[in-house]
């Protein structure tokens, strides 16, 4: 019962310093999904858990493979800062860059570890990329009278990506089980987009699926174009995911609550809009591991508010 209380209380107290954590001044800032060549890249960003009115924030960039960062004094419009990257040619395959904000001895960087030897990434797209892309799109369009079938709720049931779950850049799988008679679905004319972009897909009856090779941290949107046999247009499938980047955004915390058991342990609270809907997300997981005498023993655990009797479960506990 004393270990169990101790255990309890480290672990209330973990907790506390990660909220605590979470006030702290950052940078919030999407960026690009890509840049066409010899074209300006606008770049914005916004400072949160901070009201001064004093903040400086530069935006340091460089081409891959150079070894020195250049960097610009971002504009302060109020609500957030912005910046506009120089026009890179084409041979310029990646600019990297990053964000550092300055008031007085505060110095907040994005990324917020090592920004000079892991920076953000922008992918340079040569511009005649984007037109064969444009030309190469069927045109989806809805038929005459400028409506879309109707697709029935129950004809498809969208698998990955969760649009209340955030995801690291190699975790994104677009997977969607489809329930439509194969009468009613012409495979073959069936596209899929990620912010506005087509891209590779696996496409049956049944299951539609698909990688991204590459996609930076963000919002982004997933869509879908499905056409019947006589060519008329469905309403596209649409919804939205979030991802982060590939270092923890969550801070853990190391810890050692009872001798031992050593571990981590981190929490997040945050509230976003999907489509207009408020969405409040707390989250508590970690690590631990220890041993008793002979006994040796470890688990992994991840709680979420999320969790719904309803839904597939959300809550994990791996022993």
């Amino acid at each position: 019962m004393k270990n169990l209380f101790r255990f309890s209380f480290g672990l209330f107290f973990i907790v506390l310093l990660a909220s605590a954590a979470i006030g702290q001044v950052r940078i919030v800032h999407t960026p690009p999904n890509f840049a066409v060549e010899n074209t300006p890249i606008h770049i914005t960003a916004y400072l949160e858990n901070t009201s001064s009115s004093t903040v400086q924030m530069r935006l340091y960039f460089r081409a891959l493979g150079e070894e020195s960062f250049q960097y610009l004094e971002m504009e302060n419009l109020g609500n957030e800062f912005a910046g506009v990257l120089p026009p890179q040619p084409q041979r310029v395959q990646k600019l990297q860059y990053f964000l550092m904000a300055i008031d007085g001895g505060m110095v907040v960087t994005l990324p917020e570890e090592n920004p000079y030897y892991e920076p953000l990434e922008i992918q340079i797209t040569p511009a005649e990329t984007i037109r064969e892309e444009q030309a190469s799109k069927a045109p989806i369009s809805p038929p005459a009278g400028g409506k879309y079938l109707t697709l029935p709720k129950d004809s498809f049931l969208i698998l990955s990506p969760d649009p209340s779950e955030t995801y690291l850049p190699n975790e994104v799988i677009i997977a969607v089980s489809l329930f439509l008679p194969s009468e009613d679905l012409d495979i073959d004319q069936t596209r899929v987009e990620v912010d506005g972009r087509p891209i590779v897909a696996e496409v049956s009856l049944n299951l539609i699926t698909a990688t991204i090779p590459q996609i930076s941290p963000g919002r982004h949107l997933v869509e879908i174009f499905l056409r019947r046999p006589d060519a008329r247009v469905y309403e596209p499938i649409r919804w939205q995911f979030l991802v982060r980047r590939s270092k923890k955004e969550l801070r853990a915390t190391s810890v050692t609550l009872i001798p031992g058991i050593r571990g981590k342990i981190y929490a997040e609270s945050k509230t976003e809009k999907i489509s207009g809907r408020k969405l409040d997300n707390n989250q508590l997981g970690g690590r631990l591991q220890g041993q008793q005498g002979f006994l040796q023993f470890g688990t992994n655990f991840y709680v979420t508010s999320l969790e719904k009797k309803n839904y597939q479960p959300r809550n994990r506990l791996l022993i």
